[in-house]
């Protein structure tokens, strides 16, 4: 026990809560090429998905719309996409990467976060750690979840913690990859969750229980703006080819050739 809860209690503080499905629609499951779930990860512009570099390793596919780490499960309208590209942050001590995926056939609107430009992350006190199977038991099927969590900031990670509310439901962070949300907006990256569940929660005493660890956004977010340009000039220039070929008429040489039969050429004749 660290002593009395008096003066610290935090709106955003809150037990681990279950998901409804179009809650979080960036929020997706990456899935191994077994179909097993990895990790989670967050849609930062068109076919784009931010995780850590060590979910990205053992990904192979993409699990968009859902609330369950199960394709199907959730909703007809699951989209399973191929990724095609990972680009991990250049620093090797900066765990994050970014996930390039297929184009989607389905019509279905894909949502993204915006990352925060925030660069005082010791101004965040509180925030909101989205993932699948926070504090699911071995075997069970991952459902995604949320927790409101005090923060605590230690240069370009953070340390979150429940604190200071009554719960009897498990609490931990069984999972990474996923965003913290401040203001509606990604401040970090989960980078490391704590596995060991606290079964009860007192509301009188500050127990600080650990749950996660996150990389700051301010860390990766000229290189992530970067990337994000380039993709979007990219899916820009692919749209114009695309736009002209669909107006450039067909020909032989620069001459477009007109087939006319005999008859139709003698009624045109004879009109003239």
């Amino acid at each position: 026990m660290n002593g009395n809860c008096s003066g610290v209690l935090l709106n955003n503080v809150h037990e681990v809560r279950k998901a409804v499905i179009g809650q979080f629609p960036y929020v997706v499951a990456l899935i191994s090429p077994e179909d097993e779930y990895v990790c989670a990860g967050s849609i930062v512009a068109d076919r784009l998905i931010l995780t850590t570099a060590e979910c990205a390793d053992t990904a192979k596919y993409v699990l968009i719309n859902t609330t369950s780490a199960k394709r199907g499960k959730t909703s007809v309208n699951n989209i399973l996409l191929n990724i095609t590209q990972k680009e991990k942050f250049p620093t090797n001590d900066k765990n994050v990467a970014l996930l390039y995926v297929e184009k989607s056939n389905s019509s279905f609107q894909l949502s993204k976060i915006l990352v925060s430009n925030f660069t005082r992350p010791e101004e965040v006190k509180s925030a909101k750690a989205i993932g699948f199977g926070l504090n699911t038991e071995t075997g069970q099927t991952k459902k995604l979840q949320y927790v409101g969590l005090y923060v605590r900031n230690a240069g370009d990670t953070s340390n979150a913690f429940i604190k200071c509310i009554y719960t009897t439901v498990p609490s931990c962070f069984k999972d990474k990859g996923g965003p913290v949300i401040y203001n509606d907006e990604l401040v970090g990256v989960v980078t490391e969750g704590a596995r060991e569940c606290a079964l009860e929660i007192t509301s009188h005493y500050d127990i600080d229980k650990h749950m996660l660890n996150f990389i700051n956004a301010y860390v990766f977010k000229a290189w992530l703006d970067d990337k994000i340009n380039k993709k979007n000039e990219t899916l820009d220039s692919d749209e114009t080819v695309i736009s002209r070929r669909r107006f450039t008429p067909v020909g032989t040489g620069r001459a477009l050739m007109i087939k006319i039969s005999p008859a139709i050429l003698i009624h045109i004749l004879f009109i003239i």
